[in-house]
Order: structure tokens, then C-alpha cells, then sequence
């Protein structure tokens, strides 16, 4: 229960690491291919294929052309991973694995004429800096995250070049490690606060959202700034997200209101016999039905099935996206396919695992 409240939590402030932040916060990402077991493997092949339909998903016939390879060292660790092309089958990115002994990794991503693009640094699987570099091989900007215990997230910078700070994203905790505020600076300017409560016993019953105070231009640029000193409880928010437990302290309602208590729309969680969330859906304010999320779990409680529902054309929710994970006897994935029925985009994509 704990780990579903954190990921909650999550999922409303930081967002793995920020990548739904209001602005220029963009980033690329190593592949993760879901791998749990290396002990007995030395490479990974995946494969993507596709087939695209008019009404009913259609399955594609093949496995379709290679996507990624992945090759493991002697210590069954990441060596590189080769990302191709799936129309011309050439190499696209390489991305390089470097580990230091004490629990440093370094990935360097290589574009196809072997120029590095990115770099990413880890420390005891903790992601601390990124570095992204021009055709030139120059260094463009630098993001650098630091943690507290190295554990909880506490600051997040970006510098350009000329080592000048653009971006910085603040974490502030309690004494019980739990998160209170966050505070989003573009060029100088405070651009965002949220402000986590909690009640006594320790659930989060509500997130304050901030709104922008004046409008500001910097280097061109429109900027939003909070001009406001947040300084108590009595300080009115934007809107505000409420949240309801059930007698085991699960999250069963998340409310999205304006700061006149006015409901804009809100989320009802349930759950199946085995204590996993398996369903999410949203209503507007007329208690209408907009969008469910639905998740399925294997024997060993991992997550196989995904689905999104939403209201498009007509009185029902209509399924727009489902995806499927089948699991070799190992544990690891064997294969991944993706439904897309949106009515400007309808498809199967079939990734196919291979194992050496």
C-alpha cells in the first residue's frame, strides 16, 4: 500500500523525473527494454511490426524488422545497446555502458556517424547528471540532479553552455521524508509552486497548485511567474487536489477542484481481490464519465495489461489503447503489443523478444 501511495504521489508532482513539467524541461532517455533476469542471457533482440486497421485490431503477421539490440557483458551487465532503423535497418543510436567501481554508470548515446548526442550519469542507480552535445561535440546544457540520503530528489538544474542556470526545480520535504512543496524557477523567475498536506495520520489529503501571478519576457520569451510569497494555509490556490481513502487507506477518489471549492472533475480508484489497483476513471462535474484506465496483473503481481477508455463519438467509453505483456517461463518479456483505436490513428504494434 505504501508503494501505491508513493507512486500516486508521484505521478501528481514529480513525474519521473520531471518530464511533465510546464516547460522546457526536454530530455531524452536510454531504452529501458523491461529485462528482469540476465543471469543466463548474453543478448536481446527485439523486433517491431505493425498492422493498421479500419475497425477490428488486426495482429501483425511477422515479427517484423529489428528495433533494438541489446548486448551484455561477461558480469551480464548492459554492454551497448543498438537502436536500427525498422525501414532501412541501419543503426540509428548507440548507447554505450561504462561502469566505475564505485556504482557509477555512465551511458554515452552515439548517433550513426558515431558523434555522441547525450550522456547520462548514474550513481547507485540514481540518475545525477545529463549532458547533450551539438554535431560540433559541443557541450549545449547540463542538467544535474541532487538527493537527499541519496535517496529523495532535491534539486534539479539546467545550465546552458556558458554554464548560465535556466531552469531549476526545488523539492522541500518534513521530518518524515515526505513531500511538502515544490517550487519551479525558469531564467531566474518563480514559475510554479505546488504545496503537498497531510493529514495526522501521515495520508496526503490535499495538493495546492499556484497560479502564475504577472507576465514577464525573457530573451523573448513569455514567461508566467508567481508573484505571490506563499506563506500559509490560508493562502488561496489556483485549484487543488483532494484525495479519499477507503478503511485500508487506499485512494479511492482524487478531486480536482478551483479554489472556490468547485469541482472540475474527479477520479474514483477500485480494486481487485488481490489489492491491486484495476481500474481508474475519470468524471467531469456533471458526474459524466469522460476516460477509465484499466490494469491487469499476472500470478506474480506484475503488471501485463493496460488499457485506456474514453468518450469519443456517442454516450459510451470506447477503448483508444490496450497493451499486453506475454512473459517467458523466466519472467522476462516475450512479447508487447500495442492496440491504437483513436479515429485518426488505428494500429497493432507487435514488439517480439529474442533471447541468446
Amino acid at each position: 500500500m505504501r508503494l501505491l501511495f508513493i507512486l500516486l504521489l508521484l505521478l501528481f508532482t514529480l513525474s519521473s523525473f520531471g518530464q511533465n513539467l510546464y516547460y522546457d524541461f526536454k530530455r531524452d532517455e536510454f531504452p529501458d527494454l523491461g529485462i528482469r533476469c540476465f543471469d543466463s542471457i548474453n543478448s536481446i533482440k527485439v523486433y517491431k511490426s505493425e498492422a493498421f486497421f479500419t475497425s477490428k485490431p488486426k495482429t501483425p503477421k511477422t515479427k517484423g524488422n529489428l528495433l533494438y539490440h541489446l548486448i551484455l557483458d561477461e558480469n551480464h551487465k548492459e554492454s551497448g545497446i543498438y537502436n536500427y532503423n525498422t525501414s532501412f535497418g541501419n543503426i540509428e543510436a548507440k548507447y554505450i555502458y561504462d561502469y566505475s567501481s564505485d556504482n557509477i554508470v555512465k551511458i554515452t548515446m552515439l548517433n550513426e556517424n558515431d558523434k555522441i548526442n547525450h550522456q547520462w550519469v548514474l550513481k547507485n542507480e540514481r540518475l545525477t547528471e545529463e549532458l547533450r552535445y551539438n554535431l560540433r561535440q559541443e557541450l549545449t546544457d547540463k542538467w544535474t540532479y541532487s538527493y537527499i540520503h541519496d535517496t529523495l530528489i532535491e534539486v534539479i538544474t539546467k545550465h546552458n553552455k556558458q554554464d548560465n542556470l535556466l531552469y531549476e526545480l526545488k523539492y522541500e520535504y518534513d521530518s518524515l521524508n515526505r513531500l511538502i512543496e515544490k517550487r519551479e524557477y525558469k531564467n531566474g523567475s518563480l514559475v510554479d509552486i505546488r504545496k503537498m498536506i497531510y493529514e495526522p495520520s501521515g495520508k496526503l489529503i490535499r495538493v495546492k497548485f499556484y497560479p502564475p501571478g504577472v507576465m514577464t519576457w525573457s530573451s523573448g520569451e513569455k514567461i508566467h511567474v508567481v508573484t505571490t510569497t506563499i506563506s500559509g494555509e490560508n493562502d488561496l490556490p489556483y485549484h487543488f487536489i483532494e484525495f479519499c481513502y477507503d478503511s485500508i487507506d487506499r485512494i479511492v477518489k482524487k478531486t480536482t477542484m478551483n479554489n472556490d471549492s468547485v469541482i472540475e472533475f474527479y477520479e474514483t480508484y477500485s480494486y481487485g481481490p488481490n489489492g491491486k489497483l484495476n481500474g481508474i476513471t475519470e468524471y467531469n462535474k456533471n458526474d459524466k464519465p469522460q476516460r477509465r484506465q484499466a490494469f491487469e496483473y499476472n500470478e506474480s503481481g506484475r503488471e501485463t495489461g493496460y488499457a485506456i477508455f474514453e468518450r469519443t463519438i456517442g454516450k459510451k467509453l470506447k477503448p483508444v489503447f490496450v497493451s499486453k505483456v506475454i512473459e517467458n517461463k523466466s519472467g522476462n518479456i516475450e512479447k508487447v503489443e500495442f492496440i491504437y483505436n483513436y479515429p485518426y490513428n488505428r494500429k497493432t504494434v507487435l514488439y517480439t523478444y529474442e533471447y541468446q
